[in-house]
């Protein structure tokens, strides 16, 4: 909410840190509506869908709207993992309509293909209306902000593209999206004209994606790049204790959006990560009310990392040792001090990071 959006902290001065910020989409979601005059969901009708003839591409009005077609069929039902088997679990979805512009536009493979077809060509819709010039469609895939790590590693963020890097030095232009049951894969390679979309309807999606996208099979086979290349190598217990302690941050989980924090322990060369939750009640990240005893909070999620750059990890199952397919990095301050870890695009505040939060 906007009310809750003032209350929380700057992490880190504007542009310098790389991110992952529903709010800020939600934020200029709200400026398309001041713009247009109308609402959010009617510009993107209006604007986009009609003109490149993506009809089956829309917004539900409301939750019973969307009851009804998922009931009907008309909408692939999210599916939950019980016991190894997905089963439907229309519940999943509840997503407040503020969040619309970062999520919620319900589409299908061929029109998210058109909307690539758009990206990869000249920016005319299919009756020859010119919709966007293509040096402003090079524009939206140009000239990033501070990169770090967003699944993979990342040169930055365009408009609102995730530019990634491969060893071929041929940029990946990328956007994905999850909510419980329900995972997207969108990526393109500009210079190959090529593009991938990915729509699961189940919370065992995420592996299709890594196979098919993250692995950079996909990306091999059809366009000829492949990701930047990674070889885990074990540091010692010295080496990694400067990465121990216990890291304050916020998540979204199934819950919600909700404190999380990251306990980070050496254990034989890599580091083990436990993801903890904390009470609904505490306050914003960083506050010192907020730290504790990682053993009075609930342990989420286990994983190790394993250096294979400075700063920089691979994730692993923590108990099989099965890669995630993801990686993850370390912040430094200007001093050259640890100041941040960030897993998946968000940022958990290092136990010895120096320095106040910015007043809100």
């Amino acid at each position: 909410s906007a009310a809750g959006a003032t209350r929380s902290p700057q992490l880190t001065p504007l542009g310098e840190v790389f991110a992952y910020n529903n709010a800020a989409i939600a934020l200029a979601g709200r400026l398309i509506e001041v713009v247009t005059g109308s609402t959010y969901e009617e510009a993107v009708r209006e604007l986009v869908l009609e003109p490149l003839g993506m009809s089956r591409s829309r917004f539900f009005s409301d939750e019973s709207e969307l009851a009804d077609s998922l009931a009907s069929s008309n909408v692939a039902g999210p599916h939950n993992i019980v016991d190894g088997e997905p089963v439907l679990d229309n519940s999943l979805f509840d997503m407040p309509r503020q969040m619309r512009p970062s999520g919620g536009l319900f589409s299908s493979v061929r029109d998210l293909i058109q909307y690539a077809t758009f990206h990869l060509s000249d920016g005319r819709a299919e009756d020859g209306t010119q919709l966007l010039t293509n040096e402003s469609l090079v524009a939206m895939r140009s000239n990033p902000g501070p990169g770090g790590t967003l699944i993979l590693e990342l040169d930055g963020v365009g408009v609102t593209w995730e530019l990634r890097p491969s060893a071929e030095g041929v940029p990946i232009v990328e956007k994905g999206g999850s909510w419980p049951g329900w995972y997207t894969g969108f990526t393109m390679v500009p210079e190959r004209g090529f593009a991938i979309i990915v729509l699961t309807n189940s919370n065992g999606g995420p592996r299709l994606q890594r196979d098919l996208i993250m692995d950079d099979w996909a990306l091999r086979r059809f366009a000829g790049v492949s990701n930047t290349p990674a070889e885990p190598r074990a540091l010692t217990d010295a080496e990694l204790a400067p990465y121990e302690g216990l890291y304050i941050g916020r998540f979204m989980d199934d819950d919600g959006l909700r404190p999380l924090d990251a306990d980070l322990k050496a254990d034989n060369g890599q580091l083990h990560m436990t993801l903890l939750k904390r009470p609904e009640s505490a306050a914003v990240p960083g506050d010192p009310e907020d730290i504790a005893e990682p053993e009075e909070l609930e342990p989420w999620v286990e994983q190790r990392l394993a250096f294979y750059h400075d700063d920089y990890v691979l994730v692993y199952d923590a108990d099989s040792g099965e890669p995630k397919g993801t990686r993850a990095d370390f912040i430094r301050d200007a001093d050259g001090n640890l100041a941040w870890l960030r897993w998946g695009g968000r940022l958990f505040r290092h136990p010895g990071a120096t320095g106040e939060l910015p007043e809100t």
